[in-house]
């Protein structure tokens, strides 16, 4: 509307070559956003974590020394090698987002004292997970290691200060599987 001297209003209407957008335009300007930042946030992702140093294409391996927490792994993750860490704990649930993970070495870790309740929870196609040599480990809760069909190998050694494992810890798994 535009008000005249006279008091009087009149509609008008924009040329027709105006540079407004039409609503389909910033419609389809909102889910190119939404795309684009859900590739980017993807992208992150799927990529290698600074601190560690993946092999094979699609980073199917990856090897981190010196970390004092879990960094976000690629999705496509088979094969996990942590060295020389300084986690304090594995927690609930750390690498459930792998669903391709098979193989997770943790060792020569000098602060590791717990591995909580579901820290290896569901990981369906893991088959070994050899945890060695965290000088100062002194708990494992007995869920820590539930819902793994297919492991093949547990193997908890070189911990000297586990004085107790507390029942049913390692329940559904068999003395084929563990050494500890």
């Amino acid at each position: 509307m535009l008000w005249t001297s006279r008091g009087l209003s009149r509609s008008y209407s924009e040329p027709p070559d105006s540079k407004q957008p039409s609503s389909m335009q910033m419609i389809t300007c909102v889910l190119f956003t939404l795309v684009t930042l859900h590739v980017s946030t993807a992208a992150e992702a799927d990529s290698c974590p600074a601190v560690c140093e993946c092999t094979e294409w699609k980073m199917h391996t990856i090897s981190c020394r010196d970390i004092d927490i879990l960094p976000r792994f690629p999705a496509g993750t088979e094969t996990l090698w942590l060295f020389e860490t300084r986690l304090t704990s594995v927690p609930a649930d750390a690498f459930a987002y792998l669903v391709n993970i098979s193989w997770i070495y943790i060792s020569v870790d000098v602060t590791l004292q717990r591995l909580e309740r579901h820290s290896f929870h569901s990981l369906k196609k893991i088959t070994h997970i050899q945890i060695r040599n965290a000088q100062i480990l002194t708990y494992i809760d007995p869920e820590a290691f539930k819902h793994l069909p297919n492991l093949k190998y547990l193997e908890i050694a070189d911990h000297p200060y586990i004085t107790e494992i507390p029942a049913n810890s390692f329940r559904g798994i068999t003395s084929d599987v563990l050494t500890v």
